[in-house]
């Protein structure tokens, strides 16, 4: 399997040929917390455990995505 560097996904965006305002538009659309997943998590048929580590999960990629999101634009 072939190994790739990590990179950001707006490096990503750029290194398939995304035009720059249009990868920072797309990402805008991820770059905050949707009331509508809470919404479903908690109407959903886990267990309060299960729904409280879900939440916590997606509050930890959304912030990891927004540093991705961060970074290359700032620098």
């Amino acid at each position: 399997m072939l190994s790739m560097p990590m990179m950001t996904f707006y490096e990503f965006g750029i290194k398939i040929g995304v035009l720059k305002q249009r990868v920072l538009k797309i990402m805008s659309g991820f770059s905050s917390e949707k009331p509508e997943v809470q919404s479903l998590v908690k109407r959903s048929f886990l267990n309060e455990e299960a729904k409280n580590i879900y939440l916590q999960t997606y509050k930890e990629k959304l912030k990891a995505l927004n540093f991705s999101f961060i970074g290359p634009i700032s620098g």
